[in-house]
């Protein structure tokens, strides 16, 4: 296995779906959520948003690709390591997935073993 810091996102995400199988349903979930708060609050983040690295209509579009493939592909990122990799990290989105996996880990909804993974591979 690689060093952390040598493996890509992809990779690690491979990693948390191989050994937490149990909490993509949740992650997925979660970013759905993630997704219908940032439309419900869209009004108020173009007025306080400062991110110079992405724009809130790039992080938007991001965000809805991402969801229509969760609403498209959930059954089947749920169980096949190859389709959560490939729509959600292999891609432009993997910024959002990952933006998602540390905020679903900082709730209490996931199990320690997820977030200790969260942790220790994307943090």
């Amino acid at each position: 296995m690689k060093p952390i810091d040598q493996m890509t996102n992809g990779e690690k995400a491979r990693i948390i779906h191989a050994l937490v199988p149990g909490d993509i349903s949740g992650y997925l979930d979660s970013m759905q959520q993630i997704y219908s708060r940032l439309l419900n609050e869209k009004e108020q983040l173009s007025k306080d948003w400062d991110n110079d690295f992405i724009s809130l209509d790039a992080w938007l579009e991001m965000a809805k690709t991402i969801n229509t493939s969760i609403e498209k592909n959930g059954n089947a990122m749920k169980l096949k390591q190859s389709v959560f990799v490939s729509e959600l990290f292999d891609s432009y989105g993997l910024f959002y997935s990952v933006h998602c996996l540390q905020q679903y880990s900082l709730t209490g909804l996931p199990s320690a073993k997820f977030k200790n993974l969260v942790a220790a591979l994307f943090l």
